[in-house]
């Protein structure tokens, strides 16, 4: 794990781990509507923060699983996820360790 990537993320999400907001951006959706059209139903999310867009997918039905670098947003997106009863699973990890 890059240990300057890791230091710079959760520098950024220590103090308001809700850095962009908690609606899901218009990419999102947008993404969605592809996933709809091609039957897709599993959802990995490198660099998934604290979980916005996990959460966005999860509540419409997908399985979805989150990745990052920041220990900080991957706690936060945990229980965030628990908080709404949502089956999302997190791993905290450098997403460039996945070939």
């Amino acid at each position: 794990m890059n240990q300057q990537q890791k230091a710079y993320w959760n520098s950024r999400f220590e103090d308001d781990c809700n850095v962009w907001g908690s609606t899901p951006s218009k990419s999102c959706i947008l993404a969605e509507k592809y996933f709809k059209k091609d039957s897709l139903k599993n959802i990995l999310i490198g660099g998934c923060g604290y979980g916005r867009h996990t959460e966005y997918f999860a509540s419409r039905g997908y399985i979805t699983s989150g990745l990052d670098i920041s220990d900080i947003a991957i706690a936060s997106a945990r229980k965030s996820a628990s908080l709404k009863d949502l089956d999302i699973k997190y791993c905290n990890s450098d997403r460039n360790l996945i070939n």
